[in-house]
Formats: C-alpha cells, structure tokens, sequence
C-alpha cells in the first residue's frame, strides 16, 4: 500500500510515522487473511514510476484523473478541497485579497494538481510559487508569513488546528476554494489485489463499524458506502 505523505494520512511524529493510512491498514488485515498488507510511503512526483515498474499493489488517498491509465478505482474514501489561506495580517478583513494572486508569493506543495496553476499559467510562468513537500509546510509558511498565500487541503489544515488551537486566529481561509475532489484506492494494471477485493474489505469493516472511529480520531467524516 503506497500513501502520500500529508497529514492526517500519514504523521510523522518523533520520526515515528502513523496516521489514518496507518489505522486502515490494520484494519484491512484485521478482516481478511488472504493479504498481508504494509504501508510504504512515496513522494507524490514519483508515484507512477513506482506503479510502472511493479514496485507497489495499490496506491491509496489518490485519484484516477491525476495522470493514471488503466487502474482499478475504489469506494470514495474521503472528500476533499483544496483551499486558499494567509495571515490575517495580510488579508486585513477583506476576502478580495484573494481575487488576484499573481502579484503574491505563494506556498504550495510539488507534485500536486492546483486548478489555479493549469498548463497556460504554468507555461507563462503566471505565478510566483514556491514550491515544498508537505501541506504542513505551506501552512506554517502562512503562519510565519513566509508566503503571502499558501496552498493546503481543508483536511490538513484542519488536523494542524486540532493540534495547534492557539494559531486559528492567525490564519483566514478563502471564502473561493481551488478545487474539490474525492481520494480513492487505486490498483494499478499488474496489482495481486483486485479493486473488487479492495471494495469488499472496506465494505465490511465498515459492516463491522470499524472505520468510523479511526475517521473520527482524526476529525474525519467516515465514508458512507450505504448507496455504493
């Protein structure tokens, strides 16, 4: 099992990583036996060369329109948006701070998908964007004023706030979001497991209600397969 390392996915904490990748595989190994399941954690650029040359059987919180072929798509595991945020020194009470971004230095994370940033703004090099490894990154850019506008999930940052209640007041969230998606279980074509197989062991150990409580522990809403 390959996951992106963003947080509450996968927390790297004292060097020690857990997470909710972490609880959900475990659970997947709690309800069957056929599999052996193991997290293996990939830098987001270099995720398809993983999956073309047979190094991974599913790639997790991932989604089938960012660059794959031919992959087996699960259940819905979690709704997502990719939001806008910056200090509220900067943004003073006024949302239209957010209306033009091509004069701001902006935080956001290599590898990830941005609508704002499509191939036209990429290729005239619209943006002044700095680019980092992780969600948690570009919010403590904002938090610190190192950027002017930050990049980050509605999930990520709300997990930063859970742990760090104190800095709330210091950022605003953009009333306009980027995008919103759903992340997904993805097998690539040479996958041992099939998404059939992967199907059926999310639908019972949500059966089982085992995956509500690890959504909630990390201030999820757990995924509803009821009309799937």
């Amino acid at each position: 099992m390959i996951s992106i390392k963003r947080e509450p996915y996968v927390i790297v904490d004292h060097k020690q990583e857990r997470g909710l990748t972490y609880d959900l595989i475990d659970i997947f190994n709690q309800v069957q036996d056929k599999y052996h399941f193991a997290v293996k954690i990939i830098p987001t650029r270099r995720l398809h060369k993983h999956a073309r040359d047979g190094d991974n059987n599913i790639v997790m919180w991932d989604h089938p329109d960012w660059g794959w072929k031919n992959v087996g798509v699960s259940l819905p595991l979690v709704t997502t948006q990719d939001i806008y945020i910056a200090h509220r020194d900067y943004v003073n009470g006024d949302q239209s701070y957010f209306d033009d971004l091509t004069d701001k230095s902006i935080a956001a994370v290599r590898g990830y998908h941005y609508q704002f940033n499509d191939a036209q703004a990429r290729k005239e090099n619209k943006y002044n964007i700095r680019y980092v490894t992780t969600d948690t990154i570009t919010i403590k850019m904002a938090l610190y004023k190192r950027s002017q506008v930050a990049l980050t999930s509605n999930i990520s940052l709300g997990w930063f706030l859970r742990q760090n209640p104190a800095e709330t007041s210091k950022l605003v969230v953009a009333n306009k979001i980027d995008d919103q998606f759903q992340r997904y279980i993805l097998t690539p074509m040479q996958s041992k497991v099939s998404i059939d197989e992967i199907n059926h062991i999310l639908k019972v150990a949500d059966q089982k209600n085992l995956l509500a409580p690890v959504y909630q522990k990390y201030g999820l809403a757990p995924p509803n397969f009821t009309f799937q």
